[in-house]
């Protein structure tokens, strides 16, 4: 079943994978920390469940996985 995220707007946009891995490559590198693919399986994982996300939500996991 495809995955759909709710943008600030309020569009509906497929979910893209890579603009999360994007997003977490970015913020390894700017804190000078090599990239580690487990963290990106580790948000992915936290919404394995859910068909539908808001960007809010996106960005509030990826937090927690990261702390």
């Amino acid at each position: 079943m495809e995955k759909y995220v709710i943008k600030r707007n309020g569009d509906y946009k497929p979910f893209e994978r890579f603009k999360i891995k994007d997003a977490i490559e970015k913020s390894f590198s700017s804190a000078s920390i090599p990239y580690d693919e487990s963290v990106f399986e580790s948000v992915l994982a936290t919404f394995e469940n859910k068909n539908t996300l808001a960007v809010e939500e996106l960005q509030d996991r990826i937090e927690k996985v990261l702390f």
